[in-house]
């Protein structure tokens, strides 16, 4: 796939797994997904995706899985993110973020923390 992603992919409420992974997305991730309460899993891996990470996707309590690795990303890792009770898995290397990362983050078991580079928010 190319382009931006397909703002009507927000309106899906049932929707549980939504994987983009490896394509040619381009654009900023809507923050109106975080309105899917439903979704377990987001895979938005190895795309061209770009702007700061929405702070709304702290919103998808269900979510266990979010993938975000290699992208072209920048800004800050929201604190909200931290808010996710469910996440096990979080992939944010291969970007360009910048500042620490939420403490809360630590908790999640599966992560590439250490592979951003940054360091935990004191």
């Amino acid at each position: 796939m190319t382009g931006e992603i397909p703002p009507e992919l927000s309106v899906l409420a049932n929707l549980r797994h939504l994987s983009l992974a490896s394509n040619k997305l381009t654009g900023e991730i809507s923050a109106a997904l975080g309105g899917l309460d439903d979704l377990r899993s987001l895979r938005l891996d190895d795309n061209r995706l770009t702007n700061e990470i929405p702070a709304a996707l702290g919103a998808m309590s269900s979510l266990r899985e979010l993938g975000l690795s290699r992208n072209e990303l920048a800004g800050t890792v929201p604190l909200e993110l931290g808010k996710i009770h469910n996440l096990r898995t979080l992939r944010l290397a291969g970007n360009f973020l910048g500042g620490c990362l939420p403490q809360t983050l630590n908790k999640v078991s599966n992560n590439s923390l250490p592979d951003t580079g940054l360091p935990i928010c004191e």
